[in-house]
């Protein structure tokens, strides 16, 4: 039940179900599209045997369909971690007031709220305040507890650059397998073209080759007609 409950919140999890929609969703094109269609070659290159460069269901449109899946599902944990975030704003663990200030008689309190929330949820929010009035009770200086609160501010900033790695190396690789794809589509059309024209010439010079074994014979034939007359 535990699971069931915070699903939104395992990364893995949400990452391994778009794995598996993007197959199931490449077995349901598979099983609707008939081979070698126009739009089963676009959408996941199901060519005719022997068509493709690639073993079916290896190919680029495939892989590419698995790369979009993890990362739909990466950013879908990333969503909702920043729904969190932003719901702590509005847990009221600072004073709202314009009038509100914050004293060492008032500061435990707003600490030990800071602390639950950070402890329960983790919110970067909380973890701030309760670490500037960390500060702040110990050295007994605002510029002390702004200093941290600075240094807090460009950790996190660091921290998410990092979550985002994945994201961004997928937004580059999409567009680089789509690159891949289609050098080896055209490569593959010059290919067939540069065949089917071996072929063609094969064929015309075979026509041509019975066209004057006919002649000969029929010229043979003539002589003789000629020398028996």
């Amino acid at each position: 039940m535990k699971f069931l409950k915070d699903w939104k919140t395992n990364r893995m999890f949400l990452i391994a179900s778009g794995i598996g929609v993007s197959v199931l969703l490449i077995a349901l094109l598979t099983a609707i599209l008939s081979r070698g269609s126009t739009l089963a070659k676009l959408l996941i290159d199901f060519q005719e045997e022997g068509s493709s460069l690639f073993p079916y269901p290896l190919t680029i449109q495939n892989i590419m369909w698995v790369m979009f899946g993890v990362a739909i599902g990466d950013a879908l944990y990333r969503h909702h971690s920043a729904n969190n975030e932003r719901a702590s704003i509005e847990l009221g663990l600072l004073p709202e007031s314009h009038n509100a200030i914050i004293t060492k008689e008032n500061l435990p309190e707003l600490m030990e709220k800071s602390y639950v929330y950070r402890q329960k949820h983790g919110y970067f929010l909380a973890r701030l305040i309760h670490s500037a009035g960390m500060s702040f009770q110990t050295h007994s200086s605002a510029e002390q507890a702004h200093e941290v609160m600075s240094s807090q501010v460009d950790i996190e900033l660091h921290r998410s650059d990092l979550r985002y790695t994945l994201l961004r190396y997928i937004a580059w690789l999409l567009p680089t397998l789509g690159f891949i794809g289609t050098v080896v589509g055209i490569s593959a059309s010059l290919s067939s073209i540069e065949v089917g024209n071996k072929t063609q010439m094969q064929q015309s010079e075979k026509m041509e080759g019975e066209q004057a074994t006919k002649k000969n014979s029929t010229i043979q034939k003539s002589s003789t007609d000629d020398v028996t007359s």
